[in-house]
């Protein structure tokens, strides 16, 4: 097959651009006898003449025009391949950030710009779950990661961030401290069974004694944070039952600055979980990993901005 016959593609292209057999294998570095018969075997698999010797050169065929045009393809995806191969030799793939969705959606737009001037580099954000985000720096398909993680893996390095703190949200004002007893007055939209938000306030009620799994099931149910958000600001207000549901405050801090949304805490019961900088502990020293790690330790401030 030609196209594996990367000494003979190179050949014709040389004799096709040198226009003469002689001046390309003083380019190539090989005989001249030898670059004509690597010409004949490519006429001999073509079935056909690609090249015409003329008296002050060669010129190509119609069909070796044809040859030209596609090999002169290959010979550019080949050098784009070998771009991306010395990239990798040289450590110069973007950097993998894996976040849990609070952190890739609310908090790290906020510094974005800054980091990747701290990175001198490329860098890749993927927006996914605690466990995936885990999963991802184990097989090294992220680099660092941002997460809160429900245990502690002893490959991994842990680095605590900043605090969480989940809270009712509602599109009307509600008590700042809600009764838990009042609980039951409120219409919820729930989170689905696998979103760590909602584990972590069936966590934090059951420790305080209150049993809400039915509550908190709601009457409908979402898999994501912003289309709760959404649902809760073009819903409907009924004064008599607030619609509400829990959502980390990062997640709706705009709206609650703007008055569009409005939050409160259960009386006795701090929702709240720890996010955490993360990546693994053989990997701490690598030079883009410390960087990233310095830099978002530095932005633990972030928090009270919001």
């Amino acid at each position: 097959m030609l196209l594996k016959e990367f000494s003979k593609m190179n050949t014709f292209l040389t004799v096709a651009r040198e226009r003469s057999f002689s001046k390309a294998s003083a380019r190539i570095g090989i005989s001249q006898p030898a670059v004509t018969q690597q010409i004949k075997a490519i006429e001999e698999y073509m079935q056909c003449r690609v090249v015409e010797r003329r008296r002050n050169g060669i010129t190509l065929t119609k069909e070796g025009q044809a040859l030209l045009a596609v090999l002169g393809r290959v010979e550019g995806v080949l050098k784009e391949g070998e771009q991306e191969l010395m990239r990798i030799a040289n450590r110069q793939m973007p950097l993998v950030l894996s976040a849990c969705p609070v952190v890739g959606n609310y908090l790290l737009p906020c510094c974005l710009s800054d980091l990747r001037r701290a990175m001198e580099g490329a860098l890749s954000v993927v927006v996914s779950r605690s466990q995936e985000s885990e999963e991802a720096l184990k097989s090294r398909r992220a680099d660092v990661a941002l997460f809160a993680p429900s245990t502690f893996n002893e490959a991994i390095f842990y680095r605590e961030w900043i605090e969480d703190e989940i809270v009712v949200v509602s599109n009307q004002p509600i008590a700042e401290t809600i009764d838990p007893k009042s609980l039951e007055q409120f219409e919820w939209i729930a989170r689905d069974d696998e979103s760590e938000t909602r584990q972590v306030t069936m966590g934090a009620l059951k420790s305080a004694g209150m049993d809400c799994q039915q509550l908190l099931a709601g009457g409908s149910v979402f898999n994501d944070a912003t289309a709760i958000k959404q649902a809760l600001i073009k819903g409907p207000k009924d004064p008599a039952r607030p619609m509400v549901s829990m959502l980390s405050r990062f997640t709706v801090s705009d709206e609650l600055s703007s008055g569009v949304l409005h939050a409160g805490r259960i009386k006795g019961c701090a929702v709240s979980r720890k996010l955490y900088i993360a990546c693994l502990k053989e990997r701490k020293a690598e030079a883009p990993i410390d960087r990233a790690v310095r830099f978002l330790n530095e932005k633990r401030a972030l928090a009270a901005t919001f």
